[in-house]
């Protein structure tokens, strides 16, 4: 064999090896394996902004007071989204409000009018008063009272817009992001009871139960604490007529909302009670929370 030919077979065996060595460096640095399938970048976590999250409904909250009826829910994903390429979710942690049909807009701007004024940066011009300002040229909608959204730390956005007649909903929603393990205990307390009787009363008990866990506004309730909302669903069960059926239910102190839904709201001091029927009509829904505004 001569130089020629020995020179040349072994170049092609040093590009042989040389070859998937290079490709597995370049497939380290970007984070994605061949095919792109999985193993590609993430999204910054959502731990990173959940305390933003949490003081915006907790400062919704506090601003309520026991003018409604109100339940929290965790941070749960509502969109999937990219961001330089990483892929997550937007992330949105809420909290629903029922009072009287035709006081949404008063408690917009009650809302509106309570929250810290670092909460007012928003994106694009200032507008005043705040409850004015429409999320996207958003506009109050069916002859509803008008939203308002504010920026929150920069990571969050807080929309507060009516849903329904006597129904406002208070949104905390993430920029894009990933989300860890978010299991938590059920909160020990005598939720769990109270829902088993009013469910009893219906001829049903509870199916399923989680608890949704919001840290307390450190200007409210004395600093620390938390607003627990107990979630349950029934079995199977007539669910019709809940608001006269449970009717005797309603402690003698407590405050009843009205609701022209197949729905009973009630806020008895500190504790809010929501029950309400499925949409298909089959089962019943109770929140019970106990907040700490």
């Amino acid at each position: 064999m001569n130089l020629r030919l020995r020179l040349l077979i072994g170049a092609v065996v040093v590009l042989a090896v040389a070859l998937p060595v290079a490709i597995a460096v370049a497939v380290w640095r970007s984070g994605t394996p061949r095919g792109g399938v999985t193993g590609g970048p993430s999204a910054p976590p959502l731990s990173a902004v959940s305390a933003d999250q949490d003081r915006a409904v907790a400062a919704v909250l506090s601003a309520v007071g026991e003018r409604a009826a109100v339940a929290v829910t965790s941070a749960v994903p509502v969109r999937s989204c990219t961001v330089g390429g990483a892929h997550g979710s937007v992330y949105a942690r809420s909290a629903d409000l029922y009072l009287d049909p035709g006081g949404e807009d008063a408690l917009i701007g009650t809302v509106a009018a309570a929250l810290p004024s670092e909460y007012r940066r928003q994106t694009g011009a200032d507008r005043a008063p705040l409850r004015h300002a429409t999320p996207r040229g958003g506009a109050a909608t069916g002859g509803g009272a008008a939203p308002f959204t504010a920026q929150v730390g920069g990571s969050v956005t807080l929309t507060v817009a009516q849903l329904g007649e006597g129904w406002v909903r208070a949104t905390a929603q993430s920029d894009c992001r990933t989300a860890g393990s978010t299991s938590a205990p059920v909160p020990a307390g005598s939720a769990a009871a109270a829902i088993a009787v009013l469910l009893n009363s219906l001829g049903t008990a509870p199916d399923s139960m989680h608890a949704n866990v919001l840290p307390c506004n450190g200007s409210s309730g004395g600093g620390g604490g938390e607003t627990v909302t107990w979630a349950a669903v029934s079995g199977t069960v007539d669910s019709g007529q809940i608001q006269n059926r449970l009717a005797p239910a309603v402690p003698p102190t407590a405050r009843r909302f009205a609701s022209p839904a197949n729905r009973l709201p009630w806020r008895d001091g500190h504790t809010s009670v929501i029950v309400a029927a499925s949409d298909d009509g089959t089962h019943v829904t109770v929140q019970y929370t106990v907040d700490c505004s």
